[in-house]
Order: structure tokens, then sequence, then C-alpha cells
């Protein structure tokens, strides 16, 4: 009996870290990394953030895509789809100018991914970043303290989950013995690691999730 529920905790343990596997690879799909400089996320639009964008849209392949928008014919797109496609063009023509300015930059950043807290419907009175109509753009955003919240979540994420790993590893190899009385010790201490495991997800998940 022992060993069907130390099975079904391994088992439902691997779905979890698949799961978590699959959030790290939409992280990373959408430039979040820990830090720099993979991360696509800025504090601030200045020179700097400015700078990535204009490197991103001259990127070959994104240039291709782009060609491809704009030869599209505006009735074939959906109204939010047109309204991206001017919102774009725009931005565009404002990351290459000599005279940007840092409104400007402030502007696009506003475009490519509007900040809850500035309304809504962010400066330019849209509900959707670029980013978000355009998926295949993963144009650099302006996220204050974004860095940091990224470096915090992989690191309480990851670490939680090398002690899962572990926890994971320490029931396939009780597994394989003879769970009677002389192991008694061996399964009380995997157990309570295992709860100890648990209860810091269960710390983790709203500080992370849910706030």
């Amino acid at each position: 009996m022992a060993k069907n529920w130390m099975l079904a905790t391994l088992l439902l343990g691997c779905l979890f870290l698949g799961i978590k596997g699959y959030e790290y690879s939409a992280k990373f799909s959408h430039g979040i990394y820990p830090a720099q400089p993979h991360s696509r996320i800025y504090e601030k639009p200045d020179l700097y953030y400015g700078a990535a964008v204009r490197a991103r849209l001259g990127e070959p392949a994104i240039i291709e895509q782009l060609k491809e928008l704009d030869d599209t014919p505006e009735e074939k797109l959906s109204s939010d789809e047109a309204s991206a496609r001017r919102r774009l063009q725009k931005i565009r023509q404002m990351v290459v100018s000599p005279d940007q300015q840092p409104f400007d930059l402030a502007v696009v950043a506003d475009q490519i991914m509007p900040l809850p807290s500035e309304g809504t419907g962010g400066h330019g009175g849209h509900t959707e970043g670029l980013n978000d109509t355009f998926p295949w753009l993963r144009l650099p955003a302006v996220i204050p303290g974004g860095n940091m919240w990224a470096s915090t979540y992989f690191l309480l994420t990851g670490f939680h989950a090398i002690h899962v790993a572990v926890g994971l590893l320490v029931f396939a190899i009780l597994l394989t013995y003879r769970l009677d009385r002389k192991r008694a010790g061996m399964i009380e201490n995997a157990g309570l690691y295992w709860h100890f495991v648990d209860l810091v997800w269960i710390f983790l998940f709203p500080l992370l999730y849910l706030f």
C-alpha cells in the first residue's frame, strides 16, 4: 500500500516538474530570463531600450515578417490587427528617428506592452500591446522592477524544483526496497522532507502567482 502512494506521489511530482518546464519555456519565449543579456525586460524606456527595440526590428526574420504584414491587405486583417499594424508602423519610425526623445521611447514601450498600473487602456487607449497582437514580434518590454521580479521568480522556483527532484529521486530509490519495519525511519524521513517541500510551495504559490 505504501508503495502505491509513493508511486502516485512520484508520478504527480513528475507532472509538476513537467508543468514547471513548460512554464519556464513560455517565460523564455517571451524574453523573460533571470538576468541580462538574454532578458528582454528593461527597467525604463531609455536609449538602451530604444537600441534593443531597434535591434529586434532589424533581425532578418522579423524584417521578413514585417514585410509580409505590410503587404497584407487591410481587409484580410481583423480590426485589432489593422489598428496594431498602424501603431507598429508608427513606432518603427520612432525608433529609427535620429531625433529620438525619451518621451517617444515611453510611447514605444506603452505600445509594445501597456502596464496595468497605467489604466486598462494604456497611454494610447489600446487594451493589448503589440506583443499580444503579434506574438512573433517579441519586442523588448519595459517593466519597472521586472528584472528583479524575474530573478526572484527563477531563484525561488528553481530551488524549489531542485528540492522536488531530490524528493522524487528518494521516492524512486525507496520503491526498489522492501518497505518493512527496518526501513520505517527512512520512510518517515522521506515523508517529512516531502511535507517540507509541500509547505514551501504553499507559501511560494500565492507569493509568485497571486500577488
